[in-house]
């Protein structure tokens, strides 16, 4: 019987750590200030947020101007994406598992 609890708890670590692993952070830079937003990885997740100046991203997402990964969209690889010309409207995103192979 001890034997299956200490097998039941690892069993739960790992589901825990597999859960955990299925999301990705998105910081997000405005004029005002900087913050973070935790969203799930393959699933798309509504940000709503105006006047993005800068996006950091540590997975592969697209981002979209519309609610519900509608509008304009653009892909934007792992690193920090600053808007040149002007704020823009990150309306939500979708991030990627990387590729294995």
């Amino acid at each position: 019987m001890r034997v299956t609890t200490n097998f039941s708890i690892l069993g739960l670590l790992a589901l825990v750590s597999s859960t955990a692993a299925k999301m990705t952070t998105v910081g997000l830079e405005t004029a005002d200030d900087s913050h973070a937003v935790v969203v799930p990885l393959t699933d798309c997740h509504d940000i709503g947020q105006d006047e993005v100046h800068t996006m950091h991203l540590t997975k592969k997402c697209r981002v979209f101007t519309g609610q519900m990964c509608t509008g304009t969209t653009v892909l934007l690889q792992p690193g920090t994406h600053t808007s040149k010309q002007e704020p823009v409207h990150v309306g939500s995103v979708i991030c990627e598992e990387p590729d294995l192979f």
